[in-house]
């Protein structure tokens, strides 16, 4: 034990001599107080620890001192990117931009396939019918003329004629402008970003060490000769690139052997696209020497690159068709049932009516009037006059300016909430005891500032995504939310650390809890009261995380926020995130300051890798990661030389023979590796990342056996010759879910992990270190608001699904972190049996949950949807996602794809969701000048534009995915108010040309004029209806549930039942009116009424009428008109909501409805007086009316509103049956083999 208590003595020393002291001006609590007392205790320990020689760890003596020369360099430092020179030279930075801007032509052969494509049968139709009566009025109207008896009625059809001219070219106008928008909105979009790249330039002055996390796909690209690191989506064909173990290639390529890797032979130098790069891609390797020398850039394999990553992505991007929304499904069979049911059936009743009374005249030799007036009268003015609300109808129009509206207010409120610093409020209105939508922020939308981005939105050619993806209809109407990502879009894009393990005095484990924590000094604090009694334990750790940092500390720069350490690690490959996190805050709350560190000097820094580590052997693709350490020496005035280690469980646990309990050290047996096991095998398979911390004195006269210590680091490659059973396979089968941690033989108590020889001085001081302590880092560290982002779009129906490419148990890890259910039915692994561990719960087994990708839709269709109920899918790869998105389209899901902005892989399941969400992962840097002033972008900035090509949102990092909740509520909202709209102008044009056709079938004149029809069809329909879009926010909104996209509308007799509860009364009324009105306008007031009597008396056609029975029609119309527009307002104050009466929410509740509504009836009261008061033949025109019809047309109204809320009863209970019925699909996950 001498060995040992000398070691002991050494680490004490070295702790006690590093002046540990609190942080300067602490708040002054109980809890800092009995802080100090511990320190103070421990110090004085320390000191009383034995002081014996370290001879059992001595190589040589040597009693000369190093020189003072060698004593007096400065800290190693990193290399500079730019010192980074390859031997392999690699594309020019100018010839690799001249190749991806190659891409741009493929860009521009799709734009012209597409515009090739021709459309709609439905707008040829109309646009004939339009041009058919644009011809009968320029007859009716070169008949007017030549006739002569009025120069009046002549100029009002050439009015009318030009109106409709015009509107028919509007109609031409807009849809090829929306058809051409459509189809060119993406290559637009594409076609911007590399205008930007071509006039504004790549900024090649890149970082060597950007952040390495799966949620950025970047390469090390040989550029000029220099190593970059590079976003996947801007390296081109002939690009060589540099790839480590564990690291995946975009497309195929081929080994480019190099002198540094000479002795390397791949048994297939082609490397498959997404192929994970491992090991076992060369023929094995004969260990030479157990610590071999190498350099920096050894585990660096060179590739060269076969073709473009961008090319097939854009590829997909423009092959792949998104879904029609909901909305739009809904709008194609109205416009199919108008046309094909209403339109022809009424047409062919019109032919048959004028048909009938063109032969009556004939035959009864009846016909006294002009015959071409009588031909153009029956078969052409009158039926097409009927369907002028259809044929030149403001729903195309309409349509296409309240999306462009709606998009455009969707759009602008997601900037303004992006860019606005208001907190998030619940709303007050909701009782304590409901459930409670997500909460909103206060945020302003003005129609003028909407109105500009409309306009500017309409004429945009670099703009979102809002026809293609169809934004308004396709977020009001989300069923499924699939996050692709967890690092920088659900969770921090680096880890922060849970937990730290380690081996008391007694041989027990010891775990401490750690959370983030901005009441602390620190920004951080341990969870358990008593942790201060493990002081001893965690001194060693402190100073380490403290001397093995590079945050500025060293400086006195204080940071308590989560920060980066920058690790030379990066030159030899991908590094774990937890490896590139600063723990400064855990050594400064454990209470080590800035002084403790002034009094080490840095003297060399050691990179170790083991790529023929044992345990790699078994580790699945999800864990595979080169075992690596790194390690520091220091001197220390007092103590003397000193290396400190973290890295990689597997390497770190091999290269140590004690642990240091907190008091002295002791030999680590199996019992002690056990538990050391089982703890990372908790923690993995949480989907937690280990580093493991180590340490070891150096006696003097080893450090005469190192190298010079030159500012230059050393790089290590650890070739073990015996495979360690004992740590090595543990480990492997630790990451390796399927399997029980098995240890080594019991030959020995003692650890053989030094048993490797090796020529190298740093072997031993490598091999023959203290064990200190574990950390976990917890790669789940919730961003702001998630887990309530989770909980609240449940709530309004809609599903969030994490597609997660880890294994189950780190998958469910996660998913309980964000909330996510992980008992029974709650997990489908999408890999195939080979492909995986092959774990899965019990419970899951038993429910008989299909397995693999290729499985789901056999299992939906044979057995039950379960998998269309899971929120969890594990082990997915991007081809799977995608596939797994498309099934759940096929069975009616609209899918909202979120995920990272510089994740390439994600490209492909982005272009066929419904919407997609690209959310930057990392903040990139702001564009820089160079001397010349041009604007030069980053590579991260042109990489996330490029992969968020098919997204239709972009949100930064910062934002809270309540901003998601927040717009999916307005566009909610938006759309009902939409439909109620759509709705009310549907059926007024509608019942408009029922009151046509009734009239004609009693042989009766044209109700109204075609400027009337005009003035009805194109100004008041569209304004009253429009006025409805400004419905007030329902607080219930974000509790309805979506409906799917299938089955739309199912039972068509249902819409014809509520339009004839609703209409009837009017149809029958305007009818009637017109026939009281014209009958009392043309005979004396003692005349009888009859229905056919206008026909009997004036059997003519009406444009052979003379000019007193022509203005009698006239005023009939005027009186007509303003009782229809009267009816349509009491009308439409139903529609204000689509279910609640109009006695429980009152429509005046819409001021912009109410006040139109007031100024559209005085218009029109001012509209019929003046009209009446014209001719002095009818100036008491009114006063022939019976008072008793006056009555009767005012109080209609009476009789129409319960009429209308009858029909919203009946709409209101099937409503509500379809909200439970689809609330309970939505909330079971009872199938076919759930357990009871």
């Amino acid at each position: 034990m001498a060995d040992f208590s000398n070691t002991a003595s050494s680490l004490n020393q070295s702790v006690s001599n590093a002046k540990y002291s609190n942080l300067s001006a602490p708040p002054k609590s109980r809890r800092n107080k009995s802080n100090i007392l511990s320190k103070a205790k421990l110090n004085n320990t320390s000191k009383s620890l034995s002081s014996k020689a370290m001879l059992s760890i001595k190589q040589k003596k040597n009693k000369n001192r190093l020189p003072s020369k060698l004593l007096k360099q400065k800290t190693p430092t990193f290399l500079s990117p730019d010192e980074y020179i390859n031997e392999v030279k690699g594309l020019s930075s100018e010839e690799a931009l001249n190749r991806l801007l190659l891409e741009e032509e493929r860009i521009n052969n799709n734009e012209q396939k597409k515009r090739k494509i021709l459309t709609n049968k439905a707008f040829i139709i109309i646009t004939l019918l339009q041009l058919i009566t644009i011809i009968v009025f320029i007859f009716l109207f070169i008949t007017s003329t030549i006739k002569q008896k009025s120069l009046h009625y002549s100029i009002e059809y050439l009015i009318e004629t030009i109106l409709l001219t015009f509107w028919m070219f509007l109609n031409i106008i807009i849809i090829k402008h929306e058809t051409e928008a459509y189809c060119s909105e993406l290559v637009n979009k594409a076609k911007y970003v590399f205008t930007k790249i071509r006039t504004s330039g790549i900024n090649m002055i890149q970082e060597l060490r950007i952040p390495s996390t799966n949620s950025v796909s970047v390469l090390r690209v040989i550029r000029d000769g220099k190593s970059k690191t590079f976003p996947v989506s801007l390296l081109v064909k002939g690009d060589i690139v540099e790839i480590t173990y564990g690291e995946r290639i975009p497309c195929d390529a081929k080994y480019v052997p190099s002198e540094r890797n000479k002795t390397y032979i791949p048994k297939n130098p082609i490397l498959k696209n997404r192929q994970k790069f491992r090991p076992n891609f060369f023929e094995s390797q004969v260990a030479k020497d157990g610590l071999q020398e190498t350099t920096f850039n050894s585990s660096l394999f060179t590739f060269e690159l076969l073709e473009t990553p961008i090319h097939n992505s854009l590829e997909s991007i423009f092959t792949s068709k998104r879904p029609t929304p909901p909305l739009g499904h809904q709008m194609r069979i109205i416009k199919r049932e108008i046309f094909s049911h209403f339109f022809l059936y009424n047409f062919i009743i019109a032919l048959a009516i004028a048909l009938g009374r063109f032969l009556y005249e004939i035959i009864g030799n009846h016909l006294k009037e002009n015959l071409l007036n009588v031909i153009i009268d029956y078969f052409l003015y009158r039926p097409l006059s009927a369907f002028i609300p259809l044929i030149f109808s403001p729903l195309i129009i309409g349509f296409t300016m309240v999306h462009v509206f709606g998009n455009s207010h969707i759009l602008f409120m997601f900037e303004q909430l992006k860019k606005s610093k208001n907190e998030y409020k619940d709303d007050e209105n909701i009782d304590e005891f409901d459930p409670a939508p997500a909460p909103t922020k206060d945020i302003h939308v003005s129609f003028g500032d909407v109105l500009k981005y409309a306009q500017s939105i309409f004429k945009t050619k670099k703009g979102t995504l809002l026809r293609s993806s169809s934004l308004l209809d396709t977020l009001g109407s989300i069923t499924v939310i699939c996050a692709l990502d967890k690092e920088g879009t659900l969770s921090y894009p680096f880890p922060s650390i849970e937990q730290l393990f380690f081996i008391d005095k007694d041989g027990k484990s010891v775990i401490l809890d750690v959370e983030e924590s901005s009441q602390n000094p620190n920004g951080i604090r341990f969870e358990d009261s008593d942790w201060n009694n493990h002081l001893s334990s965690l001194k060693p750790l402190g100073l380490n995380l403290l001397l093995n940092t590079n945050c500025g500390f060293a400086e006195g720069k204080i940071r308590n926020d989560p920060h980066r350490r920058l690790s030379g690690l990066h030159f030899c490959g991908r590094t774990q995130s937890a490896r590139q996190t600063c723990l400064c805050r855990l050594g400064r709350e454990i209470g080590f300051s800035v002084d403790v560190i002034k009094s080490f000097k840095l003297l060399k820094q050691l990179y170790t890798l083991s790529p023929s580590h044992p345990s790699l052997e078994k580790m699945v693709d999800y864990h595979f990661k080169v075992p690596n350490m790194f390690s520091q020496i220091f001197e220390e005035a007092s103590s003397g030389y000193q290396l400190i280690t973290d890295g990689s469980v597997e390497l770190v646990l091999d290269c140590c023979l004690d642990y240091w309990n907190g008091e002295d050290l002791s030999a680590i047996d199996r019992n002690i590796e056990k538990k050391i096991l089982d703890f990372c095998q908790t923690a993995t398979s949480n989907d937690n990342q280990i580093i493991t911390y180590a340490y070891r004195p150096i006696h003097r006269e080893e450090i005469f056996q190192l190298s010079s210590f030159d500012k230059k680091p050393l790089f290590f490659e650890m070739l073990p010759k015996h495979k360690l059973l004992n740590t090595s396979t543990a480990l492997s089968n630790a990451s390796n879910s399927n399997n029980i941690v098995s240890y080594g033989s019991e030959e020995d108590n003692r650890r053989q992990s030094i048993d490797v020889i090796s020529t190298n001085p740093y072997s031993y001081i490598l091999r023959s270190q203290i064990f200190l302590c574990l950390a976990t880092l917890a790669t789940h560290r919730l961003k702001q608001h998630v887990s309530d982002f989770v909980e609240d779009v449940r709530l309004a129906g809609i599903r969030f699904v994490y597609l997660s490419p880890a294994p189950e148990r780190e998958s469910k890890a996660f998913a309980e972190r964000i909330g996510l259910e992980t008992d029974w039915n709650s997990c489908i692994l999408l890999s195939s049996d080979s492909e995986s561990s092959g774990y899965q719960e019990l419970h899951d087994i038993k429910a008989q949950l299909p397995r693999g990708i290729e499985n789901i839709r056999s299992h939906i269709e044979n057995v039950d949807d379960i998998p269309l109920h899971v929120s969890l899918f594990a082990e997915c790869t991007p081809n799977a996602i995608k596939e797994l998105i498309e099934i759940f389209q096929e069975n009616g899901e609209v899918v909202c794809c979120i995920g990272s902005a510089l994740n390439f892989k994600n490209i492909s399941s982005f272009a066929i969701a419904d919407v997609s969400v690209a959310i930057a992962p990392l903040h990139t840097k702001q564009q820089t000048k160079s001397k010349n002033q041009i604007s030069l972008q980053s590579p991260l900035t042109y990489a996330a534009d490029f992969i968020s090509l098919p997204c239709s949102l972009f949100m930064n990092s910062d934002s809270s995915l309540y901003i998601l909740t927040q717009i999916i509520r307005e566009s909610r909202e938006l759309q009902i108010s939409m439909i109620n709209a759509f709705f009310l102008l549907l059926g007024s044009l509608l019942t408009l040309s029922i009151c046509y056709i009734f009239l004609y079938l009693l042989l009766n004149p044209p109700l109204f004029t075609t400027w009337q029809i005009i003035w009805l069809s194109w100004i008041f329909l569209p304004i009253i209806s429009a006025t409805l879009l400004s419905t007030p926010h329902d607080p219930e909104t974000m509790t309805l549930m979506p409906s799917k996209n299938q089955n739309h509308i199912t039972n068509k007799n249902k819409f014809y039942r509520y339009f004839i509860i609703r209409f009837i009364l009017i149809i029958l009324m305007v009818v009637l009116a017109f026939e009281i009105i014209l009958t009392r306008l043309l005979k004396q007031e003692s005349d009888t009424f009859s229905l056919f009597k206008i026909y009997q008396t004036y059997n003519k056609s009406f444009l052979d009428w003379d000019e007193e029975s022509r203005n009698a029609l006239k005023y009939a119309q005027i009186i007509t008109l303003f009782l229809f527009v009267y009816y349509i307002i009491w009308t439409s104050a139903t529609f204000v909501n689509r279910t609640q009466s109009i006695f429980k929410v009152s429509p005046i509740m819409n001021h912009k409805w109410f006040i139109v509504s007031i100024l559209m009836l005085i218009l029109h009261i001012g509209i019929t007086l003046i009209n009446l008061d014209m001719k002095d033949t009818f100036k008491n025109s009114l006063g022939k009316i019976p008072f008793y019809y006056h009555l009767l047309f005012i109080i209609w109204p009476i009789a129409l509103i319960p009429a209308h809320e009858f029909a919203k009863k009946l709409d209101r209970k099937e409503y509500t049956r379809c909200q439970k019925r689809t609330k309970l699909e939505f909330n079971t996950k009872v199938g076919m083999h759930s357990p009871l």
